[in-house]
């Protein structure tokens, strides 16, 4: 076969019209383009909510009814301990060892009763009752091992050592007062407390 029939034939064998349902060799090859972009539809991620700031008083009061559930159950859980067995005598001493040990099973306690709502909705109980969230800086929950590990476990940690946790721990509920009114366990995790707007604000009439 000469090198003019194969100029004749592949034109023939590209252009030719399907047959038995087999497509067309040009199709196919069009179809198949290895350095395409990839052809998927484009799904634009919703609008983050409208926000607004939640009030200090009300994120100082939901921590203390936080913080009055986590003590209530680790005094209870210690309390009905001690019924059946007999606890180290480190749990009544007052040491570093025995705060850290203490704030330990305070988080746990912690992770059992705020954790579900943690997960779901980026409350507490008493951000619920406020009805208040935290969101990230793009306005959306945060994954759960954020709120937990990142904004809440370090700063519980800080509280045992002695002296210098304290002042840290001051200084960390006083940033409150900034103007977005961002804790340092909310510079940390990179998080801040809003209130969810679901309706726009009255704009007024359209200008004359």
């Amino acid at each position: 076969m000469t090198h003019g029939s194969h100029d004749r034939e592949l034109p023939e064998l590209l252009a030719s019209p399907e047959a038995d349902g087999i497509p067309a060799r040009a199709d196919a090859l069009a179809d198949v383009n290895p350095y395409a972009a990839p052809r998927s539809a484009l799904v634009e991620a919703p609008p983050p909510r409208r926000v607004q700031l939640a009030e200090p008083w009300q994120r100082l009061v939901a921590r203390m009814i936080d913080n009055v559930i986590v003590l209530a159950l680790v005094s209870g859980a210690t309390f009905v301990a001690g019924l059946f067995i007999t606890l180290p005598s480190l749990f009544d001493e007052q040491s570093m060892l025995s705060t850290a040990l203490y704030t330990l099973l305070a988080f746990s306690m912690y992770l059992l009763v705020q954790g579900p709502l943690l997960r779901s909705s980026g409350q507490t109980w008493g951000k619920r009752i406020f009805g208040i969230h935290i969101v990230d800086m793009s306005r959306r929950k945060p994954e759960f091992w954020k709120l937990a590990f990142v904004r809440e476990l370090p700063f519980e940690l800080i509280y045992v050592i002695p002296v210098a946790g304290q002042i840290l721990g001051l200084i960390n509920i006083l940033m409150i007062a900034r103007v977005d009114h961002r804790c340092g366990h909310d510079l940390l995790a990179g998080t801040q407390v809003v209130r969810f707007l679901e309706d726009p604000p009255d704009a007024g009439p359209p200008p004359a």
